[in-house]
């Protein structure tokens, strides 16, 4: 029977001494740590594709050069920095320059390199014609043949 007794005493301790739990200090604490790694995303679009005019091109034949103001447009989204090689296929008798951001570039001759930072951009294209010189183009054609 005292077994009994003392077993009913301790149990009406314990679920009358433990209704509320008091704590000074924080009982647990966790951390998370989170690593996102973002892909690298480039895309370019072509707004307005550059187009010359035969008519315009007549010039050229009376030895002017052609210059195009906003001549075409296009839209790069980069989320870094980028690099846009830049050639063209028109014949060696012209020299072609483009303009981005107030840079005249040479873009004959292998072509040339224009580089942004990481954001979307709208650029405009400048361009700009000038046929070779004869002397200057006799040059370049002995440099071919050897």
């Amino acid at each position: 029977m005292k077994r009994f007794n003392l077993f009913i005493l301790v149990f009406l301790v314990l679920v009358s001494g433990f209704n509320v739990v008091e704590a000074e200090e924080p009982l647990a604490q966790e951390s998370i740590n989170v690593r996102l790694k973002v892909s690298v995303m480039q895309n370019i679009k072509i707004i307005d594709p550059v187009k010359i005019d035969k008519d315009a091109l007549s010039e050229l034949d009376r030895g002017e050069s052609l210059s195009i103001r906003e001549a075409g447009k296009f839209k790069i989204e980069s989320n870094v920095d980028w690099k846009l090689k830049v050639q063209t296929n028109i014949n060696s008798n012209y020299d072609v320059y483009l303009r981005m951001n107030n840079s005249w570039k040479k873009v004959t001759d292998g072509g040339t390199t224009f580089t942004g930072k990481k954001e979307d951009q709208l650029i405009n294209l400048d361009v700009k014609i000038k046929k070779i010189q004869t002397s200057k183009l006799l040059i370049l054609m002995k440099n071919l043949f050897r």
